[in-house]
């Protein structure tokens, strides 16, 4: 089967290649809904968003993707949770090397697959594109008297942004589109796929709706929303996240297992770098708790 290994017969109408073609098909999707997002909160909230202005529209746009996340994320943790409960139902246990052409794994197969491949390529670029362009060129420096020069008046200009590339959101993508390649190409690991984005997607909707609701101005949504995704955060990433991949880890790399080696040894290192990624992030959420909380009690 090669070090690698070779994915063992698909499903009679659906396989990988059809996995590809689907999740092409899926990236205009995703491209066409980020358009419509972008155009819908310009239309509702126009005094956030209002086109013309660099640091809106960049603003607009940013919220335009977290959107896409959010609808992202719901269609695939729902899928998860199916696909997780159908084997259970099934078996009494998952199984976490089992083929992905059983009946079982059609559904997550067939939609969630391609829908995540077509997601992080879709924001992937979004991030690129959110450091080489939407964020527009440094601010000018400050004269000596504290002043900074003047600026003509492009939009870019006045509402110009320091370039930041978000690095650890860049290689997170880059890890998950690797580890659903991983499991098309082995054929089978649908299962440790799943739990991975139930544990990372499920509070990608509270989070991305916290971040909105601060960019329309609607404080009062925010605080309470501050309260509620800081806890959900830190009991999904920082205790179910790392017990269940522990238990997959230890899974790949210490339990006889249908998996190639190198994959398998690959797949756990992704999943345990993702979960130290969890936890740098969980420690800046922490931080900016503590100093939400400062805030408030000065009020």
């Amino acid at each position: 089967m090669g070090l690698w290994g070779g994915a063992p017969p698909a499903a009679p109408n659906f396989g990988t290649p059809e996995v590809y073609n689907r999740a092409a098909q899926l990236l205009i999707a995703c491209n066409v809904l980020f358009r419509i997002y972008s155009a819908g909160i310009e239309k509702l909230w126009p005094s956030s968003f209002q086109r013309g202005h660099f640091a809106r529209n960049a603003l607009r746009w940013e919220n335009a993707a977290r959107l896409t996340g959010v609808t992202h994320a719901i269609i695939v943790t729902a899928l998860a949770i199916h696909t997780l409960l159908a084997q259970i139902n099934l078996t009494g246990n998952l199984q976490y090397d089992l083929s992905n052409s059983v009946p079982q794994h059609a559904l997550y197969l067939e939609w969630a697959c391609p829908l995540s491949l077509a997601y992080f390529v879709h924001d992937t670029g979004y991030i690129l594109a959110d450091y080489f362009y939407l964020e527009g060129p440094p601010a000018s420096p400050k004269r000596r008297d504290g002043t900074t020069p003047d600026q003509s008046a492009s939009n870019t200009q006045l509402f110009a942004r320091p370039k930041r590339l978000q690095t650890l959101f860049l290689l997170h993508h880059v890890a998950c589109i690797t580890y659903v390649l991983l499991c098309l190409h082995t054929g089978r690991g649908i299962q440790t796929l799943c739990a991975a984005i139930l544990l990372g997607e499920i509070t990608n909707p509270l989070q991305n709706i916290w971040f909105f609701s601060r960019d329309i101005g609607q404080t009062k949504l925010y605080n309470i929303l501050t309260h509620a995704y800081t806890g959900a955060w830190i009991i999904a990433r920082c205790i179910a996240c790392p017990i269940w991949s522990l238990h997959i880890i230890w899974f790949l790399v210490a339990v006889p297992n249908a998996f190639p080696v190198a994959a398998a040894r690959t797949m756990a290192f992704i999943c345990a770098a993702v979960n130290i990624a969890g936890l740098l992030w969980t420690r800046q959420i922490v931080r900016k708790y503590e100093r939400f909380l400062k805030r408030q009690k000065m009020m």
